[in-house]
């Protein structure tokens, strides 16, 4: 029947498919097959798709065909190696650079001159321009401001701040206005959450990230105090104490990931609750437990060493990209370090050993289970813990590795690790781009075995004996490998993710390197100071 359309009406048909169907559609007959390769406007569909985009309707003056050129250009960009460079914040002299934070949002954080600077990077691509605020309002907070994330699109800057005291430390979670460069936020009944504490507990440090009206904050020290506040009210909606290293996401508006252990566990909440008493998440509905891969030997010790996730901008207060992320191929990267034992002879020796698994979880594959259960399984959380091999072959991907990476960063639905060279005072580092995501087997494939520095070859993997079963994992992906030259020793450098590229963060000075350079554009080498890859 669709073949008895107008080319017009058969092209404004596909468009309501998805990637898949449209895939599928191809086979049906020669003729539906020209239709769908001869549209711009379904090859650009299609492209967005496999790149983990949606387009967000910026330039609107520009062609569907400059669309997908722009597109293409991107994407070739991150794909490319070895990575060029070009020097990115000339104006400013690097000495003037007092602190840094790598954090989420989009922008780059600095302080200079007594005064806080966002950075943005540019992209050429995606019809972002570089920009940079200037701000006085950290001054209303002096120091200890340990962390700062930002919401551009809301105009919405979330400072943390540490208070420590005699009888225990407080944390202050400060919203502010980047835009009115105001030390408060006009649409928050509070624009200070003060966290206290019960009498000698400690903080080391706060962690705050902002998800539309939630405000999500990790306070580390004695113990771990995880806590979802809705921002506008006020109101603390969830709230966790651990012992151990612990992570939390939210993964849509009333619905977070908590990741601690070995374990995964899904909890609801109530974003709209007025209660203001000190609710901890036994209070709350515990979904479920997603069960990890099971592992061999009994004595194993396995734990969450680090967490990453970071939704993309979708917008900025000043400008709206051409495409950026899809919010639906968001993923979770956790790495846990399994701690093992080998006997090795007769008189029962053992050597240890440690395999490090990488489990990048799409945020669609949490929401698919969470919106499976049902009310009774809700209420009985506490007997319902769903197996591995019931949904996590099929809805991960999950990668091992010989080494731990210095840190980990993840944004929309790609995940880096960064390896320093284990050599003195070496000036290389590798850094490995994993993308993960549902139509990603659409583009060409970039992984090789032989060419992926820390990668346990995957082929091998139905032969570990870390697990009690062969681990599998059919989510399709692609690695990329970044081999980079800091222009320093590598030992103290770190990194994060950007929707466009990377930025690495070096003592005593910092570079990023941000992907994407356009056509014409001198590269230079990367020295200590502000360098920029793009793409």
């Amino acid at each position: 029947m669709l073949g008895s359309l107008p080319v017009e009406m058969q092209i404004r048909v596909l468009l309501l498919l998805d990637a898949d169907d449209i895939i599928n559609c191809r086979a049906v007959s020669k003729t539906l097959c020209a239709v769908i390769d001869d549209s711009i406007a379904i090859q650009y569909q299609l492209e967005l798709s496999a790149a983990g985009m949606a387009d967000m309707g910026g330039l609107p003056d520009l062609s569907v065909s400059e669309r997908l050129s722009r597109l293409r250009t991107y994407e070739e960009a991150w794909h490319s190696n070895p990575m060029v460079y070009r020097p990115l914040l000339g104006t400013y002299d690097p000495d003037d650079c007092e602190e840094w934070w790598l954090t989420t949002g989009g922008t780059i954080p600095y302080t200079a001159g007594g005064t806080l600077r966002l950075f943005r990077p540019p992209s050429a691509s995606r019809g972002v321009p570089e920009r940079i605020w200037t701000l006085k309002l950290l001054d209303a907070y002096e120091e200890h401001v340990t962390w700062i994330s930002v919401d551009l699109a809301q105009d919405l800057m979330v400072l943390a701040r540490l208070n420590e005291g005699e009888d225990g430390d407080a944390v202050d979670v400060c919203l502010c206005s980047v835009k009115r460069d105001d030390a408060s936020y006009p649409l928050a009944t509070q624009s200070v959450l003060a966290i206290r504490f019960n009498s000698g507990l400690r903080a080391m440090s706060c962690d705050t990230f902002v998800f539309g009206d939630l405000v999500g904050c990790t306070i580390r020290g004695t113990v771990e105090h995880m806590m979802v506040y809705n921002w506008k009210t006020g109101v603390r909606v969830w709230s966790y104490y651990y012992s151990q290293q612990a992570y939390f996401y939210i993964i849509d508006s009333s619905k977070l990931i908590l990741v601690e252990g070995y374990s995964m566990k899904l909890y609801s909440f109530d974003p709209t609750s007025t209660s203001c008493r000190d609710l901890v998440a036994t209070d709350h509905h515990e979904l479920c437990e997603l069960g990890l891969p099971p592992l061999a030997d009994p004595d194993a010790n396995a734990s969450v060493t680090m967490c990453e996730a970071q939704p993309a901008p979708a917008e900025f207060m000043d400008c709206n990209p051409i495409f950026s992320n899809d919010p639906s191929s968001g993923l979770i990267a956790a790495l846990y370090e399994i701690d093992s034992y080998t006997t090795i002879d007769t008189a029962h020796d053992r050597s240890f050993s440690w395999t490090y698994l990488l489990i990048l979880l799409p945020v669609r594959t949490l929401l698919s289970q969470a919106n499976s259960i049902s009310r009774h399984q809700a209420l009985t959380a506490h007997e319902h813990k769903l197996p591995w091999d019931a949904w996590g072959p099929d809805g991960t991907r999950c990668l091992l590795l010989d080494d731990a990476p210095r840190n980990l960063s993840a944004i929309g639905s790609k995940c880096a690790m960064f390896f320093p060279r284990d050599e003195d005072w070496d000036e290389m580092a590798d850094i490995l781009i994993v993308d993960a995501r549902p139509w990603i087997h659409l583009t060409p494939s970039y992984y090789q075995s032989s060419s992926v520095p820390h990668l346990i070859d995957p082929s091998s993997y139905s032969e570990c004996e870390i697990f009690a079963s062969p681990l599998r994992s059919t989510l399709p992906y692609r690695i990329m490998h970044k081999e980079i030259h800091l222009g320093q020793d590598s030992s103290f450098a770190e990194m994060v993710l950007l929707e466009d590229g990377l930025a690495v963060h070096c003592t005593p000075s910092y570079g990023a390197h941000h992907e994407g350079v356009s056509a014409g554009e001198e590269a230079t080498g990367l020295d200590a100071g502000f360098d920029f890859l793009f793409t």
